[in-house]
């Protein structure tokens, strides 16, 4: 009685699907036939740690023809942290799923009349689901129904190489997980990089368990207060959950102490606006070095590693490092001064790179040769050399002030250069690193903001303001304005000071009809990088500083810009031949050729996928 056509859809990314009428129709027969409601699913989210109520429902016909759906590839659990938002003011979301492409697409403003629900029938493996709610997964009292895990190896040995440690692990029924302290999330390959930054936090009491889930790459790391009560049988689960019973070292020591008679090396870095040279020396790891680990991130070389903890080394946060090149990971270590340098190990297996000293030999301002390093800190990632030199004929279009700040010491102001693309301007700002701000009051925004960039556009809407207290850790944006002399505001550990001085126009013609900027997620560096995409075809102050060729996707050639430190733009082709692009003079003519994409990469600052989702 009733037949289907082919779906006239082309799962490509970013091209429309197109369903035709008769699904719709029996979709809706079959909503009339049925009068049970819909049961709904709990499932759980790793990417948000949250339980989403889910059912799957069907979209009227009218509205299906009225709509484009955009695919692009995602997991199903990707898909409903994609989707759902707590800021919806319908408290639902609606998004499409193809299981056997692993293709997602939101359907936005999607109004609940428009929605068929008991609707068991889909077409060519497409299916509609409606997201009813989320609630955190930290105290959620209700089992999975899940079939249950028959033969499980409960406890193994796993190896960290990342910590040089072999840990006794356990696993747990995956319900029990929900009665422990969340203390952070990661975005990890592996188990054994989750369970390392658990052993990294355990010195701070921060880490006793982990829940990791392969498909996603989720790590989450959770504080034990109490016993498990291992209530539930092993049931199967896409999210595992592990216990760290027991750790111990692998390396050997002798008990011989004799001094280190190896010799440092200089090495060349810049850190912050200043050049330093650092000695650094390469001594063997030993049990005693891991008792004060630090931090625990990616890193592509020993250099890399070195460069960041030198970033450290002056507020006693890192004066060593352990970088694992199998993994590629890079261990903050904060070691005894006066004793690194004495040897207790005969075996050169494993090897840590002390950093003795570091010496300033000159200071420099320069405009295009910010380190790449600095934009993986959390604390100026959006925040560098302008991306061209500001050229005299650019009009300042922020009055100039006397300078509000003028009781800051000069050893504590930083001056930066940000890109404000709401207001097509680069902007002078002043990183102040004080512990109260006098004269002045602050206003909150009531809403979490994710970037110090946008709290800095914030500030810009408002002439008055004079600079912003910015919380990466609680994503807090404080505008400050100048106040009485009797009021003065406390600047906490976590945030940071950023006075906004002056700002130029920056090519205003050439990018207003732009679109909103792009947000990318970067798992190299932890970081979410903001791009704009041009559409007028005739640029000015741009040109090609490298050709890379076979570059798999639009991301990847924008990774290759952000890790480079003169690169500020590219131009992706559909041949996979990606350009980098630095700055030029305004004499500089560039051209887009058609069908290539050309994008300015505007900021990058230290996040979380979850960070990029919860912006959306």
């Amino acid at each position: 009685m009733y037949h289907h056509h082919s779906l006239k859809a082309r799962l490509l990314k970013m091209q429309k699907c197109y369903f035709n009428t008769s699904y719709l129709l029996f979709c809706a027969f079959c909503s009339l036939l049925q009068v049970s409601y819909s049961s709904e699913m709990k499932v759980y989210v790793p990417v948000m740690d949250k339980i989403c109520l889910i059912q799957k429902v069907g979209i009227r016909e009218e509205i299906l023809d009225s709509i484009e759906l955009f695919l692009f590839n995602a997991s199903f659990k990707s898909c409903i942290a994609y989707s759902y938002s707590d800021l919806n003011p319908h408290y639902y979301s609606i998004f499409a799923y193809n299981e056997k492409t692993s293709s997602c697409s939101k359907l936005r403003g999607m109004l609940e009349e428009n929605i068929i629900v008991n609707c068991s029938e889909q077409m060519h493996d497409l299916q509609f689901y409606k997201v009813t709610h989320c609630l955190p997964a930290e105290g959620f009292m209700y089992s999975f129904e899940e079939e249950i895990e028959e033969n499980v190896n409960k406890i193994n040995a796993v190896k960290l190489k990342a910590t040089a440690e072999i840990c006794i692990v356990e696993r747990h029924p995956f319900s029990e997980n929900f009665l422990l302290k969340r203390t952070g999330m990661y975005f990890l390959q592996s188990l054994e990089l989750c369970l390392a930054h658990c052993r990294v936090l355990s010195m701070r009491g921060k880490c006793h368990a982990v829940l990791f889930s392969g498909e996603e790459k989720v790590c989450l790391l959770l504080r034990q207060n109490q016993p498990l009560q291992s209530r539930d049988v092993m049931r199967k689960s896409e999210s595992e959950f592990f216990t760290l019973n027991y750790c111990y070292y692998n390396m050997t020591e002798s008990s011989e102490s004799r001094y280190y008679n190896g010799s440092g090396k200089i090495i060349n870095l810049r850190v912050e606006s200043m050049r330093v040279q650092c000695t650094v020396y390469e001594i063997p790891l030993r049990r005693v070095h891991m008792k004060r680990r630090w931090l625990l991130w990616n890193s592509k070389t020993l250099l890399h590693c070195i460069k960041f903890c030198a970033q450290q080394f002056r507020v006693n946060l890192c004066n060593a490092v352990y970088f694992e090149a199998e993994e590629k990971t890079c261990l903050h270590l904060v070691l005894n001064a006066g004793q690194a340098l004495y040897e207790y190990s005969e075996s050169k297996k494993e090897t840590a790179h002390f950093i003795e000293k570091c010496v300033e030999v000159e200071e420099q301002q320069e405009y295009q040769e910010g380190s790449a390093i600095n934009r993986i800190q959390p604390d100026e990632t959006s925040i560098s050399s302008p991306s061209r030199p500001i050229s005299s004929t650019t009009h300042n279009v922020r009055e100039q002030e006397l300078d509000f700040f003028h009781y800051v010491a000069a050893e504590n102001v930083k001056e930066r250069y940000v890109k404000l693309y709401e207001f097509f301007e680069i902007c002078e700002v002043q990183l102040l690193n004080i512990g109260i701000i006098r004269n002045a009051f602050a206003i909150e925004i009531p809403r979490k903001i994710y970037s110090l960039n946008r709290c800095l556009h914030i500030c810009r809407r408002h002439t008055s303001c004079i600079a912003v207290l910015f919380s990466q850790l609680h994503h807090q944006c404080k505008k400050i304005f100048e106040g009485r002399s009797s009021n003065s505001i406390s600047v906490h550990a976590h945030e940071m000071v950023v006075a906004l001085k002056e700002c130029y126009k920056d090519r205003p013609d050439e990018r207003k009809c732009n679109t909103e900027p792009l947000i990318y997620y970067f798992e190299e560096t932890q970081e979410i990088c903001a791009v704009e995409i041009y559409k007028q075809k005739n640029l000015t102050s741009w040109e090609v500083m490298a050709i890379n060729k076979d570059v798999s996707n639009f991301q990847a050639c924008l990774f290759k810009c952000i890790i480079n430190s003169e690169c500020n733009a590219i131009n992706y082709f559909p041949t996979k031949e990606c350009h980098l692009i630095k700055p030029a003079d305004e004499s500089h003519i560039f051209i887009v050729k058609d069908y290539s994409i050309f994008a300015e990469e505007l900021y990058c600052e230290s996040a979380t996928l979850v960070d990029v989702i919860r912006q959306k």
